[in-house]
């Protein structure tokens, strides 16, 4: 663990020292007040309850925030997205997408105490918890971010869906053997 960390910290400090790390100077370039990505937030808030509960439509954020964009963050650029899934989502696809978000949530906390519960070691234990842990980068990270709209990323969530789950469905086999053998 200490070499996995010891390795990323060079990595970041590689790529900041080579002028690549751009997220990182954006995030220290600001301040959090500053981006553009809070000041749109209220806006996406208020749409939240304007559109409740059926939402604006899957697909929409672009069109209908740019109605209702406020004058004090008109730019050049275009806002695609709303920067923050956990409000994009219930903003377009309204109670059904936020029931969605709901139960996806309660099954990874499901799966986390579970796989915090259970005997380190054993089997694909360590594929689970890194599963496990991959779908809470992510959850935390599309906070500020639609990174999982990128279909690679994506397909690395679903990846890590696949491993958190991995432990249960060996689980369940077992037991289906042990009742069986009995």
């Amino acid at each position: 663990p200490l070499a996995g960390l010891a390795g990323g910290a060079g990595l970041v400090a590689l790529a900041n020292a080579g002028g690549r790390a751009l997220s990182l100077d954006r995030l220290f370039a600001q301040s959090p007040g500053d981006g553009l990505r809070i000041q749109i937030l209220p806006t996406v808030k208020a749409l939240i309850g304007q559109h409740w509960p059926l939402g604006t439509g899957l697909g929409t954020f672009k069109p209908v925030y740019r109605v209702f964009e406020p004058d004090s963050v008109l730019a050049p650029s275009i806002m695609n997205h709303a920067h923050n899934d956990w409000l994009e989502v219930p903003m377009t696809a309204g109670v059904g997408g936020a029931l969605i978000l709901l139960a996806a949530s309660i099954a990874w906390s499901w799966r986390l105490v579970s796989t915090l519960r259970s005997r380190p070691g054993a089997g694909t234990q360590y594929l689970t918890r890194l599963g496990v842990l991959i779908v809470l980068l992510f959850a935390v990270a599309s906070v500020s971010d639609y990174h999982l709209r990128t279909p690679s990323i994506a397909c690395l969530l679903a990846l890590a869906a696949i491993w958190a789950a991995t432990d249960t469905q060996n689980e369940r086999r077992a037991q289906k053997d042990a009742a069986a053998s009995q």
